[in-house]
């Protein structure tokens, strides 16, 4: 079962901190009993609001946000760009650091990994920084702090073999005075990485691992 942890006072959503506890409110003309929160916003107003609609990123501000948006004349157009591949990323990238209900919130949002508030607000703000995906097999790699949060500096577009290496939980193996990843001997020797492992296990040095011929099934 995975971990879901309780929204508590302090918690923030776009631009809105829980000060209050939630409280279960049936409002006039509402069928169903809402869990409502006291937040208040960045530019100090405070008020009530349904918990869901923070959670679920549909209410990020008091309304300052619009209001800035519309000043600026961004509220008035959108950037077209909301069927991208590095659109989906973005919102995935956010869902799994703010969503409570996000498949892999357990990972990333309950141990503490955030998005910078400057791509949390805006997609335009991310692709400026980090640009289009090289390729269809380029993911988001937080690099080289892979314990830290999506910022500008510490995120860049990576290959599944570049993602392997920047694991924290990546072995390093030395032979001969060299030292190096366990995903990079097994590629180098073409050996498999569990093999190499089981190897090691047995009691066997990493030259053996490698250079111990592979027997082949029939």
């Amino acid at each position: 079962m995975k971990h879901r942890p309780e929204i508590k006072i302090g918690d923030k959503f776009g631009r809105l901190t829980i000060i209050g506890e939630k409280e279960r409110i049936k409002r006039p003309g509402d069928s169903n009993t809402r869990t409502w929160v006291m937040v208040r916003c960045e530019c100090g107003k405070e008020f009530k609001i349904a918990l869901g609609a923070i959670v679920y990123g549909k209410t990020k501000s008091c309304g300052c946000l619009q209001k800035e948006s519309y000043a600026t004349g961004m509220g008035r157009k959108t950037h077209g760009l909301t069927r991208t591949r590095e659109y989906y990323i973005w919102v995935t990238m956010k869902a799994r650091c703010f969503n409570p209900k996000a498949t892999m919130y357990y990972a990333y949002g309950a141990v503490g990994i955030t998005v910078c508030k400057r791509w949390a607000d805006s997609f335009l703000h991310f692709l400026q920084d980090m640009g289009k995906s090289p390729t269809m097999g380029h993911s988001l790699d937080r690099y080289p702090n892979q314990r830290g949060n999506y910022e500008p500096g510490n995120v860049r577009w990576a290959t599944r073999s570049e993602q392997s290496r920047n694991r924290y939980t990546n072995v390093i193996l030395e032979m001969d005075g060299v030292s190096a990843p366990l995903v990079e001997w097994s590629e180098l020797f073409s050996i498999k990485r569990e093999t190499i492992r089981q190897r090691i296990n047995k009691g066997m040095t990493l030259k053996e691992a490698l250079f111990t011929p592979v027997r082949q099934r029939n």
